[in-house]
């Protein structure tokens, strides 16, 4: 709603008063949730405009607001202009409305008193019996409507009283069309059919005064629920966005705020409004020429904030009209997202909410408060503060770690932001890969890790980490990894079996780290390296093999040991070698032999061989 400058009656001379009271703490009826919001937020907004309000605290009880209305009365002066709000429960009884304080009683039933009284008259004849219901419910009307009159308010004196004071405008606002139903005693006597007035008592009677304004939640007649999910009701919910609208006659305002509360609720919620005003261009919020200001000793300043941490920026600025609040970061217009908010607060405070803050966020912050006559600013550089790496945990000083196995180096350090680390082995930078493995910390863990699968041995020497933010570095210690892997058979030698006079071979591969050393024997004897004896080792494959040539039945038959050993232990393994020699005869049978008939004889070959022949 634009503001206008219109020349009007209500000048800056006059004085704006406002009585507002908000009761949801019932304690013999339904406790409501909006109207004490409402109430605090109304009285926020009008005395931003210039309204003279006691906000001391909220009435309640009846005492307190039949006392408090005097006094209110007895301030107004000739030609003030006097808004009165009130929100809670009412009820219209009789074509009155009441308006229901906090300690308002239990509406009264008939007890046996009146019953007793009932049953005389009916007994001395004075009425037929079938009248006894009506006498019933004339009891309880008089009941009803004199605690009404005893002990709530009557809206209607109230407008009354007020407007006669004379002052320029009274402006009566009732947010109390909440459903409270009170039902007339007649339903009972006679029948839904009938034609009973006040057969509930559901919303206000419509109420007019010359000289005033009217305005209720609702249609006379009608209801609204409490929004218990909702901070304000729905017709306070439009009336606070254009209560500060510089120059807006209060016509227009309510108009504006029926076709909202309209929209808003499908049409079910229709605002009543009864226009009796002597003068044209009423003004909640006058229009006057002042231009937005920071409402702080300084405009500028310097603020920090810990990485990664959460912090809050804000400047109140005054104006009227209100200013409108623009940030800017580093002289560029500042984006807002899930991480950067900006919220406003009813006196004028703008906030600017960082969360989490990154070093990104370090520069400075501009709020810029615009409105019709000027403009102020005011900023803010912010500091991002970390935390220079410290090791909590350091390296090992020495790791054994065997071939071919995993080697794991860990340590923990802390810092803010959380630091980089660069891992190093020999002062030269490790580039991970898929063997080469580097684990940084996520959450609130500290740990920074390496990783090496399938150890080799050019990954021995000496491991360290570079640690590094924005706040310092500092390097670990060194740890010296040393690679070992005790003697193993890979591929075991076999038995051979060699003719005589051939070469025999041994082979055998074996691993270790550091490179074993690697023996052969023949039947317990190292066998040295001589014309028929062969040691060939390949280290890199950890191939080894053992030749014999031109062995001999007599000189090489037996077992071959080949043993591995370094400074990690030692292995060995026992083979035979046996040499294949073909049947010979040393001794023949006798060319000639006699013998004797009748008797045994025995004949005698003597030979020899490898392995041992048989005769037939």
């Amino acid at each position: 709603m634009a503001a206008k400058s219109i020349p009007g009656a209500t000048s800056v001379s006059r004085r704006r008063l406002a009585l507002v009271i908000g009761i949801d703490d019932y304690e013999n009826h339904p406790i409501l949730k909006n109207p004490k919001n409402d109430a605090e937020k109304l009285s926020s907004l009008l005395q931003r405009i210039g309204f003279i309000i006691d906000t001391s605290s909220l009435v309640k009880t009846y005492a307190e607001i039949k006392r408090k209305i005097l006094d209110f009365e007895l301030s107004i002066e000739l030609n003030d202009v006097v808004l009165f709000y009130f929100a809670g429960h009412g009820v219209q009884w009789e074509d009155q409305n009441y308006l229901m304080p906090k300690d308002f009683p239990q509406f009264p039933e008939t007890n046996e008193a009146d019953l007793e009284e009932i049953a005389g008259i009916l007994e001395k004849g004075v009425l037929k019996k079938e009248m006894a219901d009506m006498l019933k419910a004339d009891i309880l009307k008089k009941k009803i409507a004199g605690i009404l009159k005893m002990k709530a308010i009557n809206a209607q004196d109230i407008l009354n009283t007020l407007s006669d004071r004379k002052p320029y405008v009274t402006i009566f606002l009732l947010d109390c069309c909440r459903e409270y139903v009170l039902r007339n005693p007649d339903l009972n006597t006679r029948g839904p059919s009938s034609n009973t007035r006040n057969s509930k008592s559901a919303g206000l009677a419509a109420m007019h005064k010359a000289g005033a304004l009217v305005a209720f939640a609702c249609a006379p007649g009608t209801y609204v629920d409490d929004r218990p999910k909702d901070k304000n009701s729905l017709f306070m919910e439009h009336l606070i966005k254009p209560i500060e609208t510089p120059n807006e006659d209060i016509v227009n305002i309510l108009r504006d705020v029926i076709d909202g509360v309209m929209e808003d609720s499908n049409d079910t919620q229709i605002p009543f409004l009864s226009v009796q005003l002597r003068h044209k261009n009423i003004y909640l919020c006058e229009q006057a020429q002042v231009q937005p200001k920071v409402e702080a000793p300084i405009s500028e300043n310097n603020q920090s904030c810990m990485f990664g941490q959460d912090t809050q920026i804000l400047w109140k600025f005054s104006g009227i009209g209100k200013p409108r609040v623009a940030w800017f970061f580093n002289d560029q217009p500042l984006p807002t997202n899930d991480r950067l908010q900006v919220t406003e607060t009813d006196d004028g405070t703008s906030i600017l909410t960082i969360r989490q803050a990154k070093l990104a966020d370090e520069g400075v912050y501009k709020a810029k408060a615009i409105n019709a006559f000027g403009e102020a600013e005011a900023q803010t550089a912010l500091k991002i503060d970390c935390i220079k790496p410290v090791i909590n945990t350091n390296l090992d000083t020495v790791l054994q770690v065997t071939k071919c196995e995993i080697l794991t180096l860990k340590v923990i350090a802390s810092g803010t932001p959380k630091p980089h680390v660069v891992w190093m082995r020999d002062d030269n930078e490790l580039i991970p890969n898929d063997r080469i493995q580097v684990t940084t910390p996520t959450g609130s863990d500290d740990q920074y890790t390496l990783t090496i699968l399938n150890v080799q041995p050019e990954d021995q020497g000496e491991y360290s980490v570079m640690i590094s933010n924005v706040g310092g570095s500092l390097q670990s210690d060194k740890c010296k990894a040393i690679v070992s892997k005790s003697p193993m058979f890979i591929i075991k030698p076999t038995t051979q079996k060699v003719k005589q006079g051939e070469t025999a071979v041994f082979m055998t591969t074996i691993d270790g780290y550091p490179t074993p050393t690697i023996t052969w024997l023949l039947n317990g004897k190292l066998l040295t390296l001589k014309e028929d004896v062969e040691v060939q080792f390949d280290a890199a494959t950890g191939q080894s093999k053992l030749s014999i040539q031109n062995v001999n039945l007599e000189q090489h038959t037996g077992s071959i040991t080949c043993r591995v050993e370094s400074e990690y232990g030692e292995q060995e393994e026992t083979v035979r070698l046996d040499i294949l020699v073909a049947p010979t005869i040393i001794e023949d049978l006798p060319i000639q032999q006699e013998i004797v008939s009748g008797r045994d004889i025995a004949l005698k070959v003597v030979g020899k061989g490898s392995p041992r022949p048989s005769a037939q």
